[in-house]
């Protein structure tokens, strides 16, 4: 073999070793983000379930009489065992919704936090975007985090998302 070629072929496998995703015993914090469609979000009252319409991205409140503002309830997925130093989140939603909040429960639904948008964002088509943002010590431990909206007649929530600022469960999967 070339001997010029060796160097080469080392700085080559060292560069692809060093590129390689971390280890199972790797456990680097960082943000797990979870993404959700506004069809997920459910009526907050069952009654009313019959007042929105959804599609694949969205979930919007159909009910015109009586210009009647509707609740839903907006689940955040959580696959992380850890407990989080923080949580990032955000709800994408019509631009005249203005009462959304994010709520943080422990294992007894007791609400741990209750937490209005920390800012937002104007989207193209007419969209907002709120967010939301806890610190340690509003952030449940072994809990559920959910956001509610209200919504009035034809505003819709279009997605929402969560990171968990915690040490990784998936263990380099």
């Amino acid at each position: 073999m070339n001997v010029r070629v060796l160097p080469a072929i080392s700085i080559a496998v060292t560069t692809v070793f060093l590129a390689a995703p971390a280890s199972a015993g790797d456990h680097g914090f960082g943000w797990d983000y979870k993404n959700h469609s506004g069809a997920t979000c459910q009526a907050a009252l069952g009654k009313e379930e019959v007042d929105f319409e959804r599609g694949p991205n969205y979930i919007a409140n159909v009910a015109l009489e009586g210009r009647s503002l509707r609740r839903v309830v907006c689940p955040i997925v959580r696959d992380n065992v850890n407990s989080s130093k923080a949580i990032d989140a955000s709800v994408t939603v019509s631009a005249g919704v203005k009462d959304c909040t994010f709520f943080s429960m422990d294992n007894a639904a007791n609400v741990v936090a209750q937490v209005s948008p920390s800012a937002s964002e104007t989207l193209n088509g007419g969209k907002v975007k709120l967010y939301f943002a806890l610190s340690e010590g509003q952030v449940a431990f072994d809990g559920t985090f959910s956001i509610r909206c209200t919504l009035g007649p034809l505003e819709a929530v279009f997605g929402f998302n969560a990171g968990e600022l915690t040490d990784s469960t998936d263990y380099g999967a």
